[in-house]
């Protein structure tokens, strides 16, 4: 088992091109900067006041996600019936393209109502060079909600830019901190898996630019 962690520790430390924090404070005062450089296996290692800090700390960031994410939908006035009328204009769309990126959970991008049109590029592959269930939990369905995001979005000239790859990377970090608060309130994971949805996010924050810029630009 501490194998297995440690290799899963390792490959996330790859996948973020960063260094271990190897001495984690021994107080709830983390950083959001110590946060994300934190490995699986040194979340599972902290204790519950130490993680209860953490959790202090990533509420603000969660916050300021759900109202980015807000912002997206008001900006582009999308919503719910925006969709149901998206649903009978021509591919491509880019309104209809970012709320299937940004405005949804990753549970309903896996329904076949989304599946209608062939033109979005659907292809995926999790979590890339991090694991997808780090822990055990399961990120995979949340980074391919993502791959998504920045397959599509990305191939829209008003979508070429930072603030759109944040609201894509921002849905990320919406849909991993829902597989969280999914688990049982008993769960040993629970505390951790708010942490490690963090470090995930920063993750391609700082270091997705070439796999959303590397899709070619399609349309206007």
């Amino acid at each position: 088992m501490r194998l297995a962690l440690l290799i899963t520790a390792l490959l996330v430390l790859v996948a973020c091109g960063g260094q271990p924090n190897a001495t984690p404070p021994q107080t709830s005062g983390f950083t959001l900067e110590q946060i994300a450089q934190l490995t699986p296996e040194q979340i599972q290692n902290l204790n519950e006041a130490q993680l209860e800090g953490i959790n202090r700390v990533l509420e603000p960031e969660f916050a300021r996600v759900d109202a980015e994410l807000a912002q997206v939908q008001t900006e582009l006035g999308l919503s719910q019936q925006g969709d149901l009328e998206a649903q009978d204009a021509r591919w491509p769309n880019f309104g209809y393209t970012v709320y299937v990126a940004t405005s949804i959970s990753y549970k309903t991008f896996f329904s076949s109502y989304y599946r209608k049109y062939s033109g979005p590029n659907w292809n995926n592959d999790g979590c890339s060079n991090s694991p997808d269930y780090p822990l055990g939990l399961n990120f995979k369905p949340s980074c391919n909600h993502h791959d998504f995001g920045y397959r599509n979005v990305s191939q829209y000239a008003r979508g070429r830019n930072e603030t759109y790859r944040k609201y894509v990377d921002n849905r990320l970090l919406s849909n991993l901190r829902s597989v969280c608060s999914d688990l049982h309130w008993w769960d040993p994971r629970r505390l951790d898996c708010y942490a490690l949805a963090y470090t995930y996010y920063t993750a391609v924050r700082n270091f997705g630019k070439s796999s959303y810029y590397g899709n070619p630009q399609r349309y206007p």
